[in-house]
């Protein structure tokens, strides 16, 4: 059974300075369960999936939530944090989309879904560093089409998408050995998919308090349309609280 969010974030809104983080949690999880759901049908309707270095073998027992709860408590993580790692997810999916079909490798692989993966594309697998890993493809990161999150990938994709923000945003962050150890991989997987985040994004990783603000809010909208079906109701709650209109770049975060 899902958890619900706070009665204080459902009159108030979206506010970042103030929101608690198990509320984001709550809010996190949600966006990201649905969209991991929807993209596995995909895999289970195709029995394909593309592989990438986030890729695990089999799929992890331990729910988004509960993994996002553990990261929290085991790395000091603020509200703020899980919201920039969201934004840097919209970017890797704009940036990796943006990638001409002509330069992406064809990295395919069948899967019988919810079974372990067979097969490791031998592209990144034998490469024994970062550099060797792209030295055998190109620079324009070509084993993405679009950044789809499933639940083969989710788990290592948080990780790392953590792990960036909270150097970013927060005085205070852990070394990577803490953060794999925490996560679940070795630290060397994890220096390695860090890189692999950084280049997807050539390093953007500025983001304004508005958007993370903006993204927050339009997943808090979302949430109460889920979980409230009762229309007087729902518009009730969104009314009460500071919504803006949701803009085209906001609906991205729902279409992984």
């Amino acid at each position: 059974m899902q958890s619900r969010i706070s009665s204080d974030l459902l009159k108030g809104g979206f506010k970042l300075e103030s929101v608690n983080i198990k509320d984001v949690i709550i809010l996190a999880s949600f966006l990201l369960t649905n969209i991991v759901r929807n993209n596995d049908l995909k895999i289970i309707s195709t029995q394909k999936t593309n592989l990438t270095p986030f890729n695990s073998k089999t799929i992890p027992k331990i729910s988004i939530e509960s993994y996002l709860e553990r990261l929290a408590q085991k790395t000091d993580l603020n509200a703020d944090v899980i919201i920039l790692a969201i934004v840097l997810l919209i970017r890797c999916k704009s940036r990796t989309l943006a990638i001409k079909d002509e330069n992406k490798v064809q990295n395919e692989c069948s899967v019988e879904y919810p079974n372990e993966i067979q097969f490791f594309s031998s592209t990144y697998s034998s490469a024994e560093s970062y550099t060797a890993f792209h030295s055998l493809i190109t620079s324009e990161n070509p084993l993405y089409s679009g950044f789809f999150i499933n639940s083969y990938n989710i788990h290592r994709i948080l990780l790392t998408t953590i792990t960036i923000a909270q150097k970013i945003s927060s005085d205070f962050f852990y070394k990577n050995s803490c953060y794999a150890k925490v996560g679940g991989i070795s630290t060397t997987e994890l220096n390695f998919l860090e890189m692999e985040i950084l280049f997807i994004l050539k390093f953007n990783l500025y983001v304004t308090k508005s958007e993370q603000t903006n993204i927050g809010t339009a997943i808090l909208r979302k949430y109460i349309e889920s979980q409230y079906p009762n229309p007087l109701k729902t518009i009730r709650l969104i009314s009460s609280g500071t919504f803006k209109k949701a803009d085209s770049k906001s609906k991205e975060i729902f279409t992984f």
